[in-house]
Order: C-alpha cells, then sequence, then structure tokens
C-alpha cells in the first residue's frame, strides 16, 4: 500500500513538473506571438495623408463664421426689425447704432 501511495505521490509530482513546463512554454509563447505582432504593426503602420489640411481647415471655420454671422445679421435686420437686409452692412448703419449705445455716456455730454 505504501508503495502504491509514492506512485502516486510520484506521479503527481510528475504531473505537476509538466504542468508548470507546459505553462512556461505557452507563456514564452505567448510572448513571441506578440513581440512578432508588435514588429509586423511598426512595419506596417500607415503614413496618414490629410485630405485637408489643418490650416485649411482653420480657414474654412474663420470663412463659414464670417458668412453665418453676415446671415444672422442681415436676417435680423431685414427680417426681424422689419428694415431693408443689405443696410445691415452699410457703415452709416453701425455708426447709428453705436452712437444710440454711447449717448447716456459721460464721455458725450
Amino acid at each position: 500500500m505504501a508503495s502504491e501511495f509514492e506512485q502516486l505521490r510520484q506521479a503527481e509530482q510528475k504531473s505537476r513538473i509538466q504542468r508548470r513546463q507546459a505553462r512556461v512554454v505557452a507563456r514564452a509563447e505567448r510572448v513571441q506571438k506578440q513581440q512578432s505582432r508588435e514588429k509586423d504593426t511598426e512595419q506596417k503602420k500607415p503614413t496618414k495623408i490629410r485630405l485637408i489640411p489643418i490650416w485649411l481647415r482653420l480657414l474654412i471655420v474663420a470663412i463659414l463664421l464670417v458668412v453665418s454671422m453676415t446671415a444672422g445679421i442681415m436676417f435680423g435686420y431685414g427680417v426681424i426689425g422689419s428694415g431693408k437686409a443689405m443696410d445691415a452692412l452699410k457703415f452709416s448703419t453701425w455708426e447709428h447704432l453705436v452712437d444710440l449705445v454711447v449717448k447716456g455716456t459721460d464721455e458725450n455730454k
């Protein structure tokens, strides 16, 4: 009976050692696969070419901002204020508006 127990114990130790070795081998294979993937991604890294450069994007945004502000001023003056829409772009209109705002200040008394 003792010999059976010893045989089972030795078999268990061998299986533990074999499992440990298998884990070590599997870990080494995973590391090797990961390193090969990293090398592949580094070599295949595509260069990014932008369709529209950043400076052109900023210029387009600035132009759209000016156009939308102009359209808003013309809409507000022409439709809401019931004036002529093109009068909103005249300098005399803005001069009159500034005079109305500044009228009550200490500088113009």
